[in-house]
C-alpha cells in the first residue's frame, strides 16, 4: 500500500505558522489533527494543536499535552495524524530527536503520520 497524500486546511497552516511567529526565539511544537478520506488515499489535516514553546524536550509535559490533544481530537471525531516543529536555530531544518519520538508515538495509533519542520529562515 502506498503512502497517502496529505492536505492541510488553511486553519492548520495558519495556526502552526502563527505559533512559530509568536515565539521566533524559541523552538515550538504541536500536533496535527485530521481524518482519512473514504478512499483512504488522502489524509485531510484540519487543525493544529500547539503544545509547547519552551522546554520542548520536557517529557512529562509532552506526555500530558499529547494526551490532552488526543482527547480533544477524539471529541471531534478526528485522529492525531502528525507533528510539527519550528526550531529556534535559523539553519536547522531537520526533525529533532524529540520530534522523531513523538512521531513514533503517533505511529502507534496512526500508521502514516506526517512530520512538518517549519524553516525559521522562511518565516522572516
Amino acid at each position: 500500500m502506498s503512502s497517502p497524500s496529505f492536505q492541510l486546511a488553511n486553519l492548520t497552516y495558519t495556526k502552526l505558522i502563527l505559533h512559530a511567529l509568536k515565539y521566533p526565539h524559541r523552538a515550538v511544537n504541536g500536533v496535527l489533527l485530521g481524518s482519512v478520506s473514504p478512499s483512504g488515499s488522502t489524509v485531510n489535516v484540519v487543525d493544529a494543536v500547539p503544545l509547547q514553546h519552551h522546554w520542548t524536550s520536557l517529557s512529562p509535559m509532552m506526555e500530558v499535552g499529547l494526551g490532552m490533544a488526543t482527547n480533544y481530537a477524539r471529541s471531534r471525531q478526528l485522529d492525531v495524524v502528525g507533528y510539527y516543529q519550528a526550531p529556534e536555530r535559523v539553519g536547522d531544518t531537520t526533525l529533532s530527536p524529540v520530534g522523531e519520538r513523538v512521531t513514533s508515538k503517533i505511529k502507534e495509533t496512526f500508521p502514516t503520520p506526517l512530520a512538518i519542520v517549519v524553516s525559521p529562515r522562511k518565516l522572516s
